[in-house]
């Protein structure tokens, strides 16, 4: 994670397209304000001012790079202020200040994606699936849908956000849920009545009323 300002790289768009790495960059910082625990730190902050416009960038190595490789990669960028992430939905979500309701927010569409990095994913907490699969199995149960194929599509014609889901963990949880739902409604009148009838065979009654098992 780094910050940087425009006017030192007025080229950081190319310079990022020729990189090829997976990289997001934060829509302009442009109304982020000065704290008071800020101006502790630096007197000349002042608390409420604006800070200089600026970006952040998220960068995300296939492997394990060092302090020093960082900083020779994106040099273009003249940037002093260059750290370790922990958590990267958490820094995704930053770019945005989605998490932080108390600094100025920023439009999600004006979050850069390079090298195939996707901030949308990248966003998406465990939270956030699991109330959405909840949602899918919701949506597949009460349109009785019984093909994987058909579902998906309508998902890429009518939710952005379950077709991305698809495309990237979810698929299986989905794909064997619509299974075993397709498996239950296979079960026919004629099946229920042999059941029934097993039943009473065995000494069972079954209330028509209630369904329940009588001894």
């Amino acid at each position: 994670m780094l910050v940087f300002y425009e006017d030192q790289c007025p080229e950081w768009r190319d310079e990022l397209d020729e990189l090829g790495m997976r990289t997001l960059v934060s829509p302009s910082h442009d109304a982020d304000e000065w704290t008071a625990r800020d101006e502790k730190k630096n007197p000349k902050h002042k608390a409420g001012t604006l800070k200089e416009p600026h970006r952040h960038l998220l960068a995300m190595y296939d492997n394990p790079v060092s302090y020093d490789q960082v900083v020779k990669d994106f040099a273009f960028l003249k940037s002093k202020n260059v750290k370790y992430v922990k958590s990267l939905p958490a820094m995704a979500r930053y770019l945005t200040h989605m998490d932080s309701p108390d600094k100025a927010q920023y439009d999600p569409e004006g979050v850069c994606e390079f090298g195939g990095a996707d901030w949308r994913d990248l966003c998406a907490t465990t939270s956030d699936k699991h109330l959405a699969l909840r949602e899918m199995r919701a949506f597949i149960r009460e349109n009785n849908i019984v093909d994987f194929y058909l579902f998906w599509d309508w998902c890429d014609e009518h939710n952005d956000e379950w077709s991305r889901l698809l495309d990237d963990s979810c698929c299986y949880a989905i794909e064997h849920y619509m299974r075993s739902f397709r498996a239950a409604q296979v079960v026919t009148q004629e099946d229920r009545d042999a059941l029934r009838a097993k039943r009473v065979d065995d000494g069972c009654h079954t209330d028509c009323q209630t369904g329940a098992i009588q001894s």
